[in-house]
């Protein structure tokens, strides 16, 4: 269900599975079966094989008939397809911009990022909870406002941090103990949330840099000079 127009065969199955579960189902209630955990996990599985393999045409196809549909409008009218190029590239060279700083206000995606502070050796003050050898804490503080009409999410696995090797990795574990951890969080319409995250990066390290990239399905991300 993972692979994008396969995953159109694992529908079928899913319905398939999901209708055997849901009679093992009828059956365990009549105490046909000793176990009822299992048919109902079947069926779990089964819907979410479902949803999954809608989700991911949908977004492949979705976008493609967006390309479509932007591609046949520019060529209806010269003017406007030089006023629209001129839009597209002012909006691709904000998202492209090679490197922000922090405290930059970032339009991205409906949303604005700005990166408020940034900690270095940061102690969570637990002694069991110290970076290896060679390595600092540090703790990075994030405000994303929602700009858009609609709920979106945000979560702390979006962030990541590049060390000045080219090693890029996610948050460290006491980023779990914080108590304005950024989480995954819904924010309405005009809402906005600031949390932090902590990472394990080579002690002294001047060439970090936060990479903030929220689709698992996009190449569409900015990187925030820390």
């Amino acid at each position: 269900c993972w692979v994008p127009v396969l995953n159109v065969i694992s529908i079928f199955l899913a319905i398939i599975a999901g209708i055997i579960s849901i009679i093992s189902i009828v059956k365990a209630l009549k105490n046909e079966y000793i176990s009822k955990s299992l048919p109902i996990s079947a069926l779990a599985i089964s819907l979410f094989s479902i949803f999954l393999s809608f989700s991911i045409n949908d977004y492949l196809f979705g976008s493609t008939s967006s390309s479509s549909t932007s591609s046949s409008s520019s060529t209806s009218s010269t003017s406007e397809s030089s006023k629209n190029n001129d839009l597209n590239a002012s909006e691709d060279k904000e998202v492209e911009k090679s490197q922000y700083a922090i405290g930059d206000v970032i339009q991205f995606d409906n949303k604005e990022i700005t990166v408020t502070n940034v900690s270095r050796n940061y102690s969570t003050g637990n002694r069991y909870s110290q970076p290896k050898s060679g390595k600092e804490f540090i703790k990075v503080t994030i405000k994303i406002r929602n700009k858009s009409n609609d709920t979106i999410s945000t979560d702390t696995l979006d962030f990541k941090i590049q060390d000045g090797n080219g090693v890029i990795g996610g948050c460290a574990s006491p980023t779990y103990s914080l108590d304005d951890e950024i989480y995954s969080t819904e924010l309405a319409k005009g809402g906005n949330k600031t949390g932090s995250i902590i990472f394990e990066v080579p002690k002294d390290d001047k060439n970090l840099v936060l990479i903030y990239q929220p689709e698992f399905f996009s190449n569409k991300k900015i990187e925030i000079k820390l």
